[in-house]
C-alpha cells in the first residue's frame, strides 16, 4: 500500500512537471507584456521563429526621426503584430489577437461584454476616427492602462460610421491588443480618440 501512494506521488510529480514545462501551455494575454508566446519588445526575427513569415503587410508608415511602423498579419488576421524603429532595429510595440483561447488573468478575451471589461477592470473606452472625419468613428476600444506606457485594448463590434453618442454596453469584444501607446496608431495624430460614455 505505502508502495502505492509512493508511485501515485511520484507520477503526478512528473505530470505536473511535464505540463509546467509544456511551451504551449501558455495562451495568457498578459497585461502590459504579451499575448501566448509573443512579448512586447521581440524583434521580427524572434515574431518570425513562433509564427513563421507573415500573410499579409496591413500597414507601413514612415514616422519622424527615421522610424517607421510596420504591422504584419498572419492566419488571414488571426495574429496582428507591429513593429516600431529604424530599420533593422525594429522591435514589436503591438501585438492582437481573434484568439478566444488567449484570456487575461480575469478570464477576459474575446466574447467579453463590454459591461463585465467595465466591472472587472478600470478600462477607459474611446471611439476611434480619422481626423478628417471625427464625428464617424470605425472603432470602438476600452483600454486599460496596466503598465506605465503601455495597455491591454479590447476591441469591440462596432459598425463604421457610427456617431460616438451610440450606447455599447451591449457589444463584446472581437480582439485583443497589447501594446505600446506610442505604437498605437491613436497616439499618432493622423486619428482622433474620443471618450465613449
Amino acid at each position: 500500500m505505502t508502495k502505492l501512494v509512493v508511485f501515485v506521488l511520484v507520477l503526478v510529480a512528473v505530470v505536473a512537471a511535464t505540463a509546467s514545462a509544456n511551451p504551449e501551455g501558455d495562451k495568457r494575454v498578459r497585461h502590459g507584456a504579451g499575448i501566448g508566446k509573443l512579448r512586447l519588445g521581440m524583434t521580427y526575427a524572434e515574431v518570425r521563429r513562433i509564427l513563421g513569415g507573415p500573410q499579409t503587410v496591413d500597414k507601413r508608415e514612415h514616422l519622424r526621426g527615421g522610424r517607421r511602423y510596420l504591422e504584419f498579419s498572419w492566419d488571414f488576421g488571426w495574429w496582428t503584430v507591429g513593429f516600431l524603429g529604424r530599420p533593422n532595429r525594429m522591435r514589436v510595440v503591438s501585438i492582437q489577437t481573434l484568439s478566444r483561447r488567449e484570456r487575461t488573468v480575469e478570464g477576459l478575451g474575446v466574447g467579453s461584454l463590454e459591461r463585465r471589461l467595465k466591472r472587472t477592470l478600470r478600462v477607459r473606452c474611446l471611439a476611434v476616427a480619422e481626423r478628417a472625419r471625427p464625428d464617424w468613428s470605425f472603432e470602438a476600444r476600452c483600454a486599460y492602462a496596466s503598465h506605465r506606457g503601455r495597455e491591454t485594448v479590447f476591441l469591440l463590434d462596432f459598425g463604421q460610421g457610427l456617431p460616438h453618442r451610440r450606447p455599447f454596453k451591449r457589444y463584446q469584444v472581437v480582439a485583443v491588443r497589447v501594446h505600446e501607446q506610442r505604437g498605437d496608431y491613436c497616439f499618432r495624430g493622423r486619428y482622433v480618440c474620443t471618450p465613449l460614455p
